[in-house]
């Protein structure tokens, strides 16, 4: 492991374009994880160029079309990248007013179904209530988790939020080519649902709160890792 950004050594071109834009979000270490390459990744070869600098060919197009789950979207910051390389995205977030200005600022993806919303909390069970700890001071901080959504003090607005978990969105939406997680604290509980899905997406990244995320992704097949520092 090495901290420094996603590269196309570590994780081909896939990893370059996504994970550093990733790096860029603010809070602790992110990391990278990879699962062995099948025969659908042999058959994108690296992209070739015309004079413009345009891609015409290769794993670029490949990638195009590919579906991105990005949990915890927040103001869909990171997915609007995303779109913009031609992924389809499903936003999952549960804060009503980050998924209201996402789609007031995104609303020509939404209109091409490019992009779909769910503006849920993913947990542990799926369809119940929870409660939602919406930080007053920055709303990237709001979190499932009263610790983490009251953090170094500040205050925090409750709000019932709608819950969903990773078998009903893959069960919705299909296996993601690439999982974005970013729960301010409830990665690690999103991790473990992984284990009982037979098809897993190929690329994972998620805060590394602690090591033990690590091990589970490890456990459930990623061989691959790089860790990955964020900036403020």
């Amino acid at each position: 492991m090495a901290a420094a950004g996603c590269d196309v050594q570590t994780y081909g071109q896939f990893g370059k374009r996504l994970k550093t834009h990733d790096a860029a979000a603010a809070g602790t270490q992110n990391l990278c994880a990879q699962r062995p390459a099948s025969a659908e990744d042999d058959k994108c070869v690296s992209p070739t160029y015309d004079s413009q600098g345009s891609v015409q060919s290769g794993r670029n197009q490949c990638e195009r079309g590919r579906l991105v789950i990005d949990v915890g979207a927040n103001f869909g910051q990171s997915s609007e990248r995303y779109l913009a390389m031609g992924y389809n995205v499903v936003a999952v977030e549960p804060n009503p007013s980050a998924t209201k200005a996402m789609r007031h600022r995104l609303q020509k993806f939404l209109d091409s179904s490019q992009l779909k919303i769910e503006e849920k909390g993913v947990w542990t069970m799926c369809g119940t209530k929870v409660k939602l700890y919406v930080n007053e001071e920055d709303s990237e901080w709001s979190s499932l988790l009263q610790s983490c959504g009251e953090r170094y003090g500040t205050t925090a607005t409750v709000v019932e939020v709608e819950t969903t978990n990773l078998s009903e969105l893959f069960r919705t939406y299909g296996t993601p080519w690439y999982l974005k997680l970013d729960t301010e604290g409830a990665d690690g509980v999103i991790l473990k649902q992984l284990a009982s899905l037979g098809a897993k997406p190929p690329y994972l990244l998620f805060e590394l709160n602690s090591f033990t995320y690590l091990h589970e992704a490890h456990s459930q097949g990623y061989d691959s890792f790089k860790v990955v520092a964020q900036s403020n």
